[in-house]
């Protein structure tokens, strides 16, 4: 996959996934939440990509 974002994009991505994750993690363990999985989980998507730098959904938007 080619470079497709920013270097702002990229950190804002980790930020936001970070933060996603770990309210997931709070969640699940310490207000005893199961979605808080589901809410983790979708927090290593922004995650992933901003890591990566790539996302397959920006070829798709144009």
């Amino acid at each position: 996959m080619s470079d497709d974002m920013s270097a702002r994009d990229r950190v804002l991505r980790i930020i936001i996934g970070l933060i996603v994750t770990a309210i997931g993690i709070f969640m699940f363990l310490y207000l005893n939440m199961w979605p808080g999985i589901i809410v983790a989980m979708l927090g290593i998507i922004p995650l992933s990509t901003g890591l990566l730098g790539s996302c397959p959904m920006v070829p798709l938007a144009g």
